[in-house]
């Protein structure tokens, strides 16, 4: 559904959003998401992450999937956002360190005792990465919410390889990340 010419950027914005919006619900609802954060629902995720995205609609619209692969990206930012926020609540204002007993990324993603702190501290990683290397973090948020290879190589314009590079660059990273953190938790 292109926008015309004469559309305003929010109206443009506005009608590529319509668009991908059942789509980005069944990436919300098929993660599960509702599962781990049951006072975050998927459509209260999606509206956050319109919210999030209409602030930023200085940026030219391409088309629908350029919307949802960032609308992707925003909806993991969003469920970071509130994670912290409840986490911190829950725990009286301090951080629990944690020992990361899976990946809470893959996907397998299922409720557990202290998923939410695990699904946080992993998301607060990429949020650290994306500051450093944003596409590779992108790629990984990306895969989070449910896109293959193909479709994240073809919304970044990179190829395959690209991709599955970064994804193995990333894990490297996290599972270094995860260790020396672990170690440090450990020792103190």
């Amino acid at each position: 559904m292109p926008a015309s010419a004469s559309q305003t950027p929010t109206a443009e914005f506005n009608a590529f959003f319509e668009a991908v919006y059942e789509e980005l619900l069944r990436i919300a609802r098929a993660k599960g998401l509702t599962r781990i954060t049951p006072s975050l629902d998927s459509i209260a995720l999606i509206s956050e992450t319109y919210i999030k995205l209409r602030a930023s609609v200085k940026t030219k619209w391409n088309e629908a999937e350029h919307v949802k692969a960032v609308a992707s990206i925003a909806m993991v930012q969003v469920l970071r956002t509130y994670l912290a926020k409840k986490v911190t609540k829950k725990r009286g204002g301090r951080v629990v360190p944690l020992s990361l007993q899976r990946d809470p990324l893959g996907e397998d993603l299922a409720p557990g005792p202290n998923m939410e702190e695990e699904l946080l501290r992993h998301l607060d990683a990429l949020a650290a990465l994306e500051t450093v290397s944003p596409r590779r973090a992108h790629i990984e948020m990306m895969r989070f919410c449910g896109y293959e290879i193909p479709e994240i190589a073809q919304a970044l314009g990179v190829s395959t390889a690209t991709v599955k590079r970064n994804r193995a660059h990333v894990r490297k990273v996290l599972s270094a990340y995860f260790a020396s953190d672990d170690a440090r938790s450990a020792a103190a």
